[in-house]
């Protein structure tokens, strides 16, 4: 008979990974952008090299954060990276 204590290790290894992931997630849906102190000529210089390169997964997820900069400024301002 199992021991109610017993967790298979695999499972356990899943549940710190998900545990990881959903942190991961949630501190990186809060605060203000990191790209909101750039000036409109960094952002756009940033895009532009989001454009033209191949991207590393951190790399996309930059790219992702200036994106969604870019966005924002565009509609609070007109600004178009």
């Amino acid at each position: 008979m199992l021991h109610s204590a017993f967790v298979h290790p695999p499972l356990k290894k899943n549940c710190h990974i998900i545990a990881l992931a959903l942190t991961c997630i949630l501190i990186n849906g809060c605060g203000d952008s990191s790209f909101s102190g750039y000036s409109n000529f960094d952002l756009r210089e940033a895009h532009h090299d989001c454009q033209n390169s191949n991207l590393s997964p951190g790399g996309a997820q930059r790219c992702s954060n200036i994106e969604k900069e870019c966005a924002k400024r565009k509609k609070e301002t007109g600004f178009r990276c």
